[in-house]
């Protein structure tokens, strides 16, 4: 059973990617850029603001975000709930 969180983030970067570039088979471990969503810095923005309207949240930037941070869909589910996204 998928862990619901991870779900619903993967349904919000469908939305965000487009049908052409969302990966079929949801996981934790996709990318968020080469080799999974394939996006680009206006694609994580957009993501981003995505999970915030979808969860009632906000991220801090300088908190939430640095190269390392936000690479896989697993990164961006943990920084949801941490912000206390359900």
């Amino acid at each position: 059973m998928m862990d619901p969180l991870l779900q619903r983030v993967w349904e919000v970067l469908a939305r965000v990617a487009g049908a052409e570039r969302a990966p079929a088979v949801p996981s934790a471990a996709c990318p968020l850029g080469l080799n999974g969503f394939w996006f680009d810095s206006i694609d994580y923005v957009d993501a981003i603001l995505a999970c915030e309207d979808t969860f009632g949240i906000t991220f801090e930037l300088e908190a939430d975000f640095d190269s390392a941070t936000l690479r896989t869909v697993g990164d961006l589910v943990k920084l949801v709930r941490e912000r206390g996204g359900k």
